[in-house]
């Protein structure tokens, strides 16, 4: 009854605003699948079977010449306190004074570097252990600055911390900074954030994301690095809690996309001054898979994949996620509805 209720409000939204406001994406995006999930041959029957994955409301647009939304909301996502936001993955307001400047209020994924993380969830069929439970999008403020004919842009965020849930308390943010820049086949997104795990206690992290374009091939690289930087051994600064992410993409054909991706997650800081909730001290594991998609259509309104993937090592956080021995196999489909071409189409 709900989720009829919040389709019914949006296509009233939809109609009241038409008249007065550009809306320039007013869709709906769905991904099925069906899944094995096994560990050491046994079945996981709980993560077995045919899954409703995604159920995604996207709508975009301008206020003014200066104002414009975004707003992306998971419809099949339960909000178990109530709260409805809980299922709003992006709600934002931008202010543009100007063509170098654009200012953000709202909830969206916080300003985090690397590619993978970069990825809309609904295309992102597995990722690493430090991003498996990451509450990744928060409410908060941000800055951009574009430069270099746009190719450029630097960011500076304020958001509530991915860790708020976990914590003593809930009021604790992350500070970040993040440079977004496309160079001819290379792209890059860096950031360094600076994240509040309890009142008054930080992690740091350091993430470089590199894109190299070249004609059927793309290869993506991300390195994260963690440190809470606590205590007086400055030693356990780097390169001891760590993520190292690839991905090679192939195109054969316009229409059909193969990907093979990988992640490594390590931490090796002494535990008494390690306040890392995602990648535990003592965790060594890795996860390595397979991806295909088929686009009958040759765009994005329908796609066909299948997902493959083991893990191995060892995971000693208590929030789950890469697991030894544990294989994953999904096909399934996702397909998108473009309610402007629908009603261009009829009208």
């Amino acid at each position: 009854m709900k989720k009829k209720l919040y389709l019914t409000a949006f296509a009233v939204l939809l109609c009241s605003i038409a008249g007065a406001q550009e809306i320039t994406t007013a869709m709906v995006e769905l991904r099925g699948d069906a899944v094995y999930n096994g560990i050491g041959g046994t079945t996981v029957n709980d993560n077995t079977g045919f899954k409703g994955s995604f159920f995604n409301v996207l709508l975009k647009g301008t206020i003014t010449d200066k104002l414009s939304f975004d707003i992306r909301q998971r419809v099949n996502r339960s909000n178990p306190d109530g709260t409805f936001f809980n299922a709003t993955d992006k709600a934002l307001l931008h202010f543009d004074p100007n063509e170098k400047w654009r200012l953000s209020f709202g909830k969206r994924a916080f300003a985090v570097g690397g590619f993978d993380f970069d990825t809309l969830p609904i295309n992102l069929f597995y990722t690493s252990q430090y991003c498996i439970d990451l509450a990744c999008f928060q409410w908060g403020i941000s800055a951009a600055y574009f430069f270099n004919d746009r190719n450029d842009q630097i960011e500076f965020e304020m958001v509530q911390s991915p860790f708020r849930t976990l914590a003593t308390s809930t009021n604790i943010y992350s500070y970040s900074t993040r440079w977004i820049g496309t160079h001819g086949p290379f792209d890059f997104i860096h950031s360094i954030n600076l994240i509040e795990t309890n009142p008054g206690k930080f992690i740091n992290w350091i993430i470089l994301g590199h894109r190299f374009n070249l004609d059927k091939w793309v290869i993506e690289a991300d390195v994260i690095n963690r440190s809470s930087l606590a205590g007086e051994n400055s030693s356990e600064w780097f390169f001891k809690n760590m993520s190292l992410i690839g991905k090679i993409k192939y195109r054969p054909v316009e229409n059909l996309v193969l990907s093979i991706k990988g992640s490594y997650d390590f931490n090796k800081c002494t535990p008494e001054y390690d306040y890392d909730y995602l990648v535990c001290p003592g965790t060594s594991c890795g996860r390595l898979g397979f991806i295909g998609e088929y686009f009958p259509l040759k765009d994005d309104r329908l796609r066909l994949h299948f997902v493959l993937y083991r893990d191995w090592g060892t995971n000693t956080c208590t929030l789950g996620g890469v697991t030894d021995k544990m294989i994953y196999v999904a096909a399934g489909a996702t397909w998108r509805i473009n309610f402007l071409k629908l009603y261009g189409k009829n009208h």
